[in-house]
């Protein structure tokens, strides 16, 4: 198979047969195999018929965040996904997040609304799959499926040369729950010195939590921000504001610069 490389590239859907799997319904699964290019956003694809048990694959890069959803032309087979696998077909951690803003429209008697969209962050470089189930017991077919993929991802930059005072303020947009937020930053004056490793922070629903950057970073230094989440693409906003003092007492601040972090486009 020819590889693909394009940074504008949206989608390519490629099926292959996966020799000795077979499906909850006895059919040998199918995997379904989304290429798209290197670093580049994830997209979805349409398929005309699927079982439960087949797979779709994607391509995803270690500490970058995805979320797949799934759904069907009338939803009466209840598409939903079972779990994801890295490439060593390991089930990765993920959060079941199809039911919340935006949703994923399913029929009343889904057996699961939740678990029509599937969010993670990849812990290593490689192929991760998505199983796939239909029907009320997770052994049918579907048609006509739609599989709808995007990195999560979020990037920006700080420099503390301006002011003594930048802050990463992080809201979560979603009504009902909580965030897991994790900030990765660089010193790239020092030779991309990481400077927060990983760090995670849990936002409760609709509220916000700030971030000191210049205590962590110094003063006169500018680096990377990436942040990964556990929510659908939108569920955070991602604000780097610099601010300068006007009064000490009573203290005041004034915003003099600010940056929103964004997915990659």
């Amino acid at each position: 198979m020819r590889e693909l490389h394009s940074h504008r590239l949206s989608a390519f859907v490629l099926a292959l047969i996966s020799i000795g799997a077979i499906s909850p319904n006895g059919v040998a699964a199918e995997e379904f195999v989304l290429l798209v290019g290197a670093d580049a956003p994830q997209s979805g694809g349409v398929y005309t018929a699927m079982n439960s048990g087949d797979t779709v694959v994607i391509s995803a890069t270690a500490n970058r965040c995805y979320c797949c959803s799934i759904l069907t032309k009338d939803g009466t087979d209840f598409p939903r996904f079972q779990n994801v696998k890295d490439s060593e077909g390991s089930v990765v951690r993920s959060s079941a997040r199809g039911d919340r803003e935006p949703s994923v429209p399913t029929l009343s008697g889904h057996p699961s609304p939740s678990r029509t969209r599937l969010c993670f962050t990849a812990e290593d470089t490689g192929n991760h799959s998505f199983t796939v189930l239909f029907g009320s017991d997770g052994a049918q077919s579907g048609s006509n499926v739609q599989v709808q993929c995007d990195e999560t991802t979020m990037f920006g930059g700080y420099n503390t040369s301006i002011t003594d005072f930048n802050f990463l303020e992080l809201t979560n947009r979603l009504a009902e729950d909580a965030l897991e937020v994790t900030i990765t930053a660089t010193d790239e004056v020092n030779g991309g010195t990481v400077i927060i490793d990983g760090e995670t922070q849990e936002i409760e629903a609709g509220r916000r939590a700030d971030v000191d950057i210049h205590s962590r970073a110094g003063a006169g230094v500018f680096g990377n921000l990436t942040l990964c989440h556990d929510g659908p693409k939108g569920a955070l906003r991602a604000v780097l504001n610099q601010y300068n003092v006007i009064t000490s007492s009573p203290l005041v601040f004034e915003p003099v610069a600010s940056q929103e972090l964004t997915t990659r486009k």
